[in-house]
């Protein structure tokens, strides 16, 4: 203890979490990456792997004196997020650091379609946007870049994008508004306002409130028009109702992911892959994503 009091003396700590966190290569990077002025506090680290919750306690508990705390858990569960931010006790974090699993991108061996691992950089990237660190870190592999066509590097920027400072959202969504309105017509840019504000807001409740309008204002839309059209026509023409059916399915985005996670993971138990039943299973997937919800409504 008394070595740790000499040198932490005179020197600003830096708090870091440390996900996927593995036998702790990034955690010790960064131990070791102090200056004159300033070190790094190794707050949590988490892993899935029960052997490096071991690894971790023996080396930074046990040897280095710290309290490091950790979780042994997957960051997909549904209870993962509350239990970080109940052990984070509301310690304010400057640096989130992670390597989320990269065989599922990797360029060596069979890369598989629809994998269940191909969802965690999304689940980092909700514990950054709860979390809200100064920086964050995220190692990967190049077949990040490559894999279905580019789609997970697009995604993955996309929610980079949308992680936006707090103080920072009124004057954004003012310069938004006043832009908006005056290139396009109200509907389009009421319809643009309430998806930044769905991607923006961290509050669970208010981001439903917003996903609400979204929604019932495209449902409106949609009404104003075919009302110009025969009433016959409108409910039985397939184009109009995959437009309407369209806009109810995504609606429904969080029972669609949930049949998505369920079918993913019942390939991963079964070991779908490369067989006469992954081409129908990923079919199944790809249709009924976002992505393809949202070309079949254009295309209509």
């Amino acid at each position: 203890m008394a070595e740790k009091k000499d040198f932490i003396q005179g020197r600003k700590p830096v708090t870091f979490v440390d996900l996927f966190a593995g036998a702790g290569g990034i955690s010790e990077g960064f131990m070791q990456a102090y200056t004159d002025h300033k070190y790094y506090d190794f707050v949590l680290a988490s892993d899935i792997n029960e052997n490096c919750e071991l690894t971790h306690r023996v080396r930074y508990n046990e040897q280095l004196g710290l309290g490091t705390k950790f979780i042994t858990e997957d960051i997909m569960s549904p209870t993962f997020l509350p239990h970080l931010l109940k052990a984070l006790n509301g310690k304010e974090v400057d640096v989130v650091t992670g390597g989320p699993s990269c065989q599922s991108f990797s360029l060596s061996g069979r890369r598989k379609r629809f994998d269940k691992r191909d969802g965690l950089f999304n689940h980092y990237l909700k514990v950054i946007r709860a979390l809200r660190p100064k920086y964050f870190v995220m190692e990967n592999v190049k077949g990040l870049l490559t894999k279905d066509n580019g789609r997970f590097k697009v995604e993955i920027m996309r929610e980079m994008r949308s992680i936006i400072d707090d103080r920072a959202v009124g004057t954004f969504l003012s310069f938004a508004d006043k832009l908006l309105k005056k290139s396009t017509s109200s509907f389009l840019a009421n319809a643009f306002l309430l998806k930044l504000q769905m991607e923006i807001t961290s509050d669970e409740e208010k981001t439903n409130g917003y996903k609400e309008q979204f929604f019932d204002l495209l449902d409106s839309q949609l009404r104003n028009v075919t009302r110009q059209i025969d009433y016959r026509t409108s409910k039985s023409n397939r184009y109009i109702s995959t437009i309407r059916h369209g806009i109810y399915m995504l609606r429904r985005n969080e029972q669609r992911e949930r049949i998505t996670t369920d079918i993913i993971n019942e390939k991963t138990v079964s070991n779908i892959d490369n067989d006469l039943f992954a081409e129908k299973f990923n079919e199944f997937l790809a249709t009924i994503s976002d992505e393809n919800i949202t070309a079949n409504r254009l295309a209509a």
